[in-house]
């Protein structure tokens, strides 16, 4: 059973409990919080009914479409039935109450018992016990203020804005010429339920920040609402650059086409993984034929988008948020919530304190302060600075980096895996993971929030580890990819959100008559995991299933070492600030899935599927990550299962938060689905969509090809239908889905079931599509002729069209506090950087120097940062005879045209591009354009073939 915070766990740590009684100990503690709030509860729906107010879960479960029943709804009589049916439900709601409080007591006499036999001495004891009457009053008065403050809302009509879990409304279709995404549902005298209530609800969340009307308009387009985009010399250059990159992947395919083919390691993994290799060679033209067309498609192209005229997708209510919402990116920090899908805005220092808040309070991470060696011992620094701080992350990225190239080397070198494979996967450039928090609106109630309020008390988050760019990431992409198929021979484990009903449908009625079906959440699941038993549970597993894995030469012994690195590499920072995870895995770390998935099937293979008692229910039993879902024939026997699972974990730390029907009538949430099994043993299911989900999806407006937008709702439809088991209940699943499109501003939705997008042409095999051209989206005229081309050209190309960009790629970010900048003192490149608001932190740049001696310029590229790349041309220029820089550009310009003099050198950033081959072809780009006397001869003619000339 699920604490509701973790201070109790760290309090009972605290009193180094042996590890036979934590387990008892943290149960007695989760019945009395659960008692505690179900007694508070009984008191407030008794008060509700003194005071003949009904709660919100009444109105929600018990709603009648009075369209349907027309005249009969009329009738006085109907409305009595109706209320008085309200009314009993309350009175069974407080009976049932008390049946609960009763069990809970009885289960508390029950683990006090077993206690007192695990601790017959001692104070220990005395000491869970005084814990646990100190937990209780915490509870009771926490969910008394809530029930009060709740009652309050309810008697003033003033009602919690929480979403509705079913839907009994009718479709309203919205009209296709609105300007508007939301829809005005009206509301009728006799038609309670004809507006549900995620309609009401805000799609935008500020905590202590105003909102004017303009931005909140912008902000309830959703996350993923793309701008479009406007015409100018940028969109032309960067489709110029897309068009040569395409041609140059394709001359390479060619050419390995008809000469040599790769190792099978390396070909396997290229087409995969999108990791950059620091440098490009040249491309060789190989097929003459196949350049005339790649020229007559660039020429097409151009032609096509400089005609193209996109009009604005947003209203000027809208562009105005926009524009105001930009003025205050300094002073807001904008992020997507946990599990509603909505923006959340607070101020910048608000969310800092939030974050640190959680780092300090949690117990899981610990503060890493700066050190120095005084007398060959390393001691903290009493009072560091920025550049302490900084020198301390830099140190821990090398030293990381350091680790993994040494021990991908040496596998390399063992295996005889190739240079091109050892050097593709070695790190450099990398940044410590960073941290950042989701939050939780659904735990909180927005109007409780006022301009004093603590947030770290009131707002619940969920941490976020960012693992992309740093050192560790490309050894656990090898991980996932080698052990990815592991997952194939877990029966427990779910490949989708839909594989439970598949293996309930298999049971006939017989066989599910007398269960009900229950669903269980792991709490807190990736930091409850031992680390070191998740890799000794996943090599196990794999060396079990060693001959379905393919291991692309490499041995369980290196897949060991590297899980090894990975997994306990747990560095991040935090606010220029590091920090380390001392339990559990990064939630943002590749591997960790199949760490987690892992492990918990460790403890279900040791209880569930040995023991013969459980094997009916195990048939059945599955679990998507933390989420699983089983029947049972009473709540007892499902927390017995669960328990079961629990009692193998030998840290104690694994926990479920179990949800089992009341009633036959009652269906449970599992996935995507809402499942209940009746008395007669039918198993019904419908479409399920949680709670604290906005309505919030793609909207209509938005800047996507047409076909994104058509396979959107026809998933959604798609979802709904396999989730439904009856007509009735597929009716009710796509009523949720109706009304979700509707309100994304989506004309007459159901139409997308049967709409067929235009597709004519010569169709490519799966071989022939061998290359992908991203091509930033305007509209399906231009989209449909430049698909028509290739295909009638016969080009082995599948063109991707790139949305806009999203309002969250806009406003949102992983490192709010964690930007890169220059903190070295007396940097003598960041002065000599003419661009406005760089310095020399820059990575991945295109560069011009120019020599202020003679006005001559250079144009160059590096995968490295502006720092290391300009130092190494100030050295050139500095040392022009120096034997190793005889080849150098630089040094050869000073060394002819100013020999005895110092540099006077001045950079200007061009731009910035992590891809490798197109910053070579911007380099390309650039330096056609701009004509730099300073460049190599040599170098000009093998950059010319990363173009494609006209």
């Amino acid at each position: 059973m699920r604490l509701i915070s973790n201070r109790p766990i760290i309090k009972l740590n605290a009193l180094n409990v042996s590890h036979h009684c934590f387990g008892p100990a943290k149960s007695l503690l989760a019945f009395g919080e659960r008692l505690k709030s179900t007694e508070q509860r009984l008191c407030f729906l008794k008060r509700c009914k003194l005071n003949k107010i009904l709660p919100k879960f009444i109105d929600v479960n018990v709603s009648v479409n009075f369209d349907v029943l027309s005249c009969a709804a009329q009738s006085p009589y109907a409305r009595s039935l109706y209320g008085s049916l309200k009314s009993h439900i309350l009175v069974q709601s407080i009976s049932q109450t008390y049946h609960t409080i009763k069990s809970l007591k009885q289960d508390i006499v029950r683990v006090k018992n077993d206690l007192k036999v695990l601790l017959p001495h001692g104070d220990s004891y005395e000491k869970i016990l005084a814990l646990f009457e100190e937990n209780n009053q915490s509870i009771k008065v926490m969910t008394k203020r809530r029930l009060q403050q709740k009652f309050l809302w309810l008697k003033q009509g003033c009602k919690p804005k929480t979403s509705s879990r079913r839907h009994q409304s009718t479709w309203e279709p919205l009209p296709a010429e609105t300007d508007s995404p939301r829809v005005e549902t009206e509301v009728t005298e006799h038609s309670p339920t004809n507006t549900p209530q995620q309609d009401s609800e805000e799609k935008v969340t500020p905590i202590q920040v105003d909102l004017s009307s303009e931005e909140r308009q912008l902000l309830e387009l959703g996350p993923k609402f793309a701008l479009t985009r406007r015409v100018d010399e940028t969109l032309m250059s960067s489709v110029r650059v897309e068009i040569a990159a395409c041609a140059y992947r394709l001359r390479w395919v060619e050419f390995l086409k008809h000469t040599s083919s790769c190792s099978t390691l390396y070909q396997h993994l290229r087409q995969d993984c999108q990791f950059q290799r620091p440098f490009a060679k040249a491309p060789p033209i190989y097929n003459v034929e196949m350049e005339d067309s790649l020229k007559q498609l660039n020429n097409f192209v151009i032609e096509l988008f400089q005609r193209a005229k996109v009009p604005f997708n947003l209203t000027r209510t809208e562009a105005k948020g926009l524009k105001l919402l930009k003025n205050r990116r300094s002073e807001l920090h904008i992020s997507v919530s946990d599990k509603g899908g909505e923006f959340v805005v607070m101020k910048r220092d608000d969310q800092k304190n939030l974050t640190t808040h959680h780092i300090d309070s949690t117990g899981v991470y610990q503060f890493l302060p700066p050190t120095r060696k005084q007398n060959g011992v390393l001691k903290p620094i009493s009072t560091p600075t920025p550049t302490s701080y900084h020198r301390q992350i830099k140190s821990m990225t090398t030293l990381l980096e350091e680790k993994c190239n040494k021990l991908w080397s040496d596998i390399c070198d063992k295996r005889q895996l190739g240079s091109d494979v050892k050097e593709y996967f070695k790190v450099h450039t990398t940044q410590l993971p960073t941290m950042y928090v989701l939050i939780k609106t659904h735990k909180f109630n927005i109007s409780a929030i006022t301009e004093n309020s603590d947030l770290s008390r009131i707002c619940k988050v969920r941490p976020i580890v960012s693992c992309c760019g740093s050192p560790t990431e490309k050894l656990a992409w090898i991980c996932t990819k080698v052990l990815s198929s592991l997952l194939d021979h877990i029966p427990s484990h779910l490949r989708d959100t839909h594989s439970h009903l598949e293996r309930l449908k298999q049971l006939s009625p017989g066989e599910l008559r007398g269960h009900s079906f229950c669903s269980a959440d792991v709490t807190s699941l990736y930091t409850n995991i031992n680390i070191q038993g998740c890799i000794e549970d996943v090599i196990n597993l794999a060396a079990e299933h060693l001959d379905s894995l393919q291991l692309f030469g490499l041995e369980l012994v290196d897949v060991h070492e590297m899980l090894e690195l990975v997994f306990t590499s747990s560095y991040f920072v935090f606010d220029r600030k590091l920090y380390q995870q001392m339990l559990g895995l990064f939630m943002g770390c590749k591997p960790s899935p199949i760490g987690a998935i892992v492990r918990v099937y460790t403890f279900e293979r040791r209880s569930l599927y040995i023991d013969p008692h459980y094997l009916p229910t195990s048939s059945v039993y599955g679990r998507y990550v933390d989420d699983a879902g089983t029947i049972a024939k009473s709540e007892d026997q499902a927390r017995n299962l669960f328990n079961r699972i629990t009692d193998e974990d030998p840290d104690g730390h694994l926990g479920w938060e179990i949800d089992y029907p009341s009633s036959t009538d009652q269906f449970i949430p599992f996935l995507g689905t809402q499942i209940r099994i009746s008395e007669e043993g039918g198993l019904e299911s419908k479409y399920y969509r949680k709670e604290q989900k906005k309505q919030i999806t793609l909207n209509f407006k938005s800047h996507h090809p047409m076909k994104t937008k058509v396979e959107v709702a026809r998933n959604f439809y798609k979802t709904a239908n396999i989730s439904s088991s009856s007509p009735e209940l597929t009716e009710e699943s796509y009523k949720v889905v109706d009304r979700l499109l509707v309100n994304n501003g989506y004309p007459d939705p159901r139409q997308f079931l049967e709409f067929r997008m235009e597709n004519s042409g010569v169709r490519l095999s799966a071989e022939q599509r061998s290359v992908t051209l991203k091509l930033p989206y305007m509209s399906e005229e231009i989209s449909s002729k430049i698909t028509k081309f290739i295909r009638r050209k016969k080009l082995p190309i599948t063109v991707v069209f790139l949305p806009g960009i999203k309002l969250k790629d806009l406003f949102c970010s992983s490192r709010p506090h964690d930007k890169r900048h220059c903190t070295i003192s007396s940097c003598q490149i960041c002065p000599k950087i003419t661009t406005e608001r760089v310095d020399c932190s820059k990575i991945y740049p295109i560069y011009r120097i120019t020599c202020n001696l003679c006005c001559q310029f250079y144009v160059g590229e590096s995968s490295r940062s502006l720092h290391e790349r300009l130092g190494e041309h100030l050295r050139y220029a500095s040392n022009p005879t120096c034997n190793s820089y005889k080849d150098e550009a630089l040094a050869i310009h000073y060394k002819e045209h100013h020999p005895g003099l110092s540099p006077d050198l001045m950079f200007k950033l061009l731009g910035t591009e992590s891809n490798t081959i197109i910053r070579k072809v911007l380099e390309a780009h650039f330096i056609f354009t701009l004509k730099p006397e300073i460049n190599n001869k040599e170098e000009c003619t093998l950059l010319q073939r990363f173009l494609l000339q006209s």
